[in-house]
């Protein structure tokens, strides 16, 4: 295993060895890197983060807390603090890219609001209308009985037929929906 043998290297580095800490950092390092890439999952975040970068962050902690006497470094607690060092350095990356501006956007001008842009809207808006311009009356009037929250009894009341009915006339309009949308609307 990776961290069997690392007592001698630790304690040399923590004398204030540099050969050793370059040595570690090498050994450690393709380990590292793996860990920070599993925990770069948000979207864009591996455009704004390398895992290089993370991992040179996390060895520069680990040796400063070293140094300073802050811990106890033995191989067997090393994995746990790298894993931990990780996983914080990159979610400090994720929170600091979600709060940074837009880059390269005029200071006179608001960066654009977070969310989906008009176009998207409407684009949604137009895909919903032909979408309903399938469906019929009755299947829009059921469908849209049960988005305001209307119980199975208040829909029959309305609409006609039985609870059950249109629990099965509900789910075929469903289905009838599902199949336009996945050939392409």
């Amino acid at each position: 295993m990776i961290f069997s043998d690392l007592a001698p290297l630790l304690a040399r580095a923590r004398a204030g060895d540099a050969d050793a800490a370059d040595a570690l950092a090498r050994r450690l390092g393709p380990y590292l890197r793996r860990l920070v890439r599993m925990r770069l999952t948000a979207p864009g975040l591996r455009r704004q983060c390398d895992s290089a970068d993370v991992c040179q962050s996390v060895l520069r902690r680990l040796w400063e807390a070293a140094a300073a006497d802050r811990l106890e470094l033995t191989p067997e607690r090393l994995a746990g603090l790298l894993a931990t060092l990780a996983r914080n350095n990159v979610i400090d990356k994720a929170r600091r890219a979600a709060r940074a501006p837009v880059a390269d956007w005029p200071a006179d001008l608001d960066p654009p609001a977070p969310g989906p842009s008009p176009s998207h809207g409407a684009a949604a808006r137009e895909l919903a209308d032909r979408l309903r311009a399938r469906l019929t009356e009755r299947e829009r009037l059921l469908l849209d009985g049960r988005a305001e929250g209307r119980s199975w009894p208040e829909l029959a009341a309305q609409l006609g037929g039985s609870p059950d009915a249109l629990r099965v006339a509900h789910a075929r309009a469903v289905a009838k929906a599902r199949r336009w949308l996945a050939a392409g609307g």
